[in-house]
């Protein structure tokens, strides 16, 4: 479906766009408690470009934080 992807089962629905696989795994990540360190060490890529890609998800989820990131993903 346009503008929904599936991450450990769960539909994320994203406005109009699907999430890279980048910005996926970025997210099972976070939502799986790594830190941005961890995340850039897991996919082997900098820290600034898992900022980057942080940044975009919360942008996309309308939230400005991890932890509403989450809530967020709880209520779906």
């Amino acid at each position: 479906m346009l503008g929904e992807q599936l991450i450990d089962g769960k539909a994320a629905l994203v406005s109009g766009e699907s999430l890279s696989r980048r910005q996926r795994q970025t997210l099972e990540l976070l939502l799986s408690g790594n830190a941005e360190k961890q995340i850039a060490a897991h996919l082997s890529i900098s820290r600034h470009t898992v900022h980057v890609y942080v940044k975009s998800l919360y942008k996309r989820f309308g939230v400005s934080s991890r932890g509403e990131l989450l809530a967020r993903w709880v209520q779906k």
